[in-house]
């Protein structure tokens, strides 16, 4: 493939449209504005400066003074105050005391006797018709259905079951002679493991040994 050629071409074809068409898409430059100026000396200046300034006045005003105030001063006359005439005070007459009304004692009114005695009742004659009060029937509580069809007693709490005594089962004669013929090896062994049964035992070894059997029996039976 041409691959330079094909990027060669598009380089060139872009350079000649943008100096074709470049110009287009840019604004034209603003005018530059240009400004005259005119080149003067400094008493020129001075004297520009001296006209834009007011004229200073040197004359001087005079104040006028201040006039003279005098202060006049009433004249006082030592005359007597004139004493004002105070009412005499009117008597009031006072009231005469109260005299208490005299009180009288009261009697009081003689007490009244109360007989504490019931009266006594006629009683009637014949037959006479008493009212008796109706009084409504006393209304039963309804029974609550039963959940069991029949009732059961409930037993009582101070009686104990029945327990079935079983007799101490005696050791068997057979098992007898097994235990002692184990109990008999492991006494040998424990003296001389390499022995066989058979060995030959001290007399004191068998009575320690029958000792042992006679202990494990009595505990045999009771356990059971």
């Amino acid at each position: 493939m041409h691959t330079g050629h094909y990027i060669s071409g598009a380089g060139h074809l872009g350079l000649i449209a943008w100096l074709l068409f470049g110009s287009i898409f840019t604004s034209e430059p603003e005018p530059v504005e240009m400004t005259e100026v005119s080149v003067i000396s400094a008493a020129e200046n001075d004297a520009l400066v001296a006209a834009q300034q007011p004229p200073s006045s040197s004359t001087e005003v005079a104040q006028p003074a201040p006039p003279e105030v005098i202060e006049e001063t009433p004249e006082v006359t030592a005359e007597p105050d004139t004493q004002i005439e105070q009412p005499e005070p009117v008597q009031t007459e006072t009231p005469p005391e109260d005299i208490p009304p005299e009180v009288t004692e009261l009697e009081l009114p003689p007490q009244t006797q109360v007989d504490d005695t019931p009266p006594e009742m006629n009683e009637p004659v014949g037959d006479t018709a008493v009212l008796v009060p109706e009084i409504a029937p006393e209304s039963r509580p309804r029974e609550a259905p039963r959940v069991a069809p029949e009732p059961v007693e409930q037993p009582d709490p101070e009686m104990r079951p029945d327990l079935d005594e079983q007799p101490a089962v005696a050791p068997d004669a057979e098992a007898e002679g097994i235990f002692h013929e184990l109990v008999w090896r492991n006494v040998i062994n424990a003296h001389s493991p390499s022995y066989t049964s058979e060995v030959f035992v001290k007399d004191t070894d068998k009575k320690e040994v029958e000792r042992i059997i006679k202990h494990n029996l009595n505990e045999m039976g009771a356990t059971s």
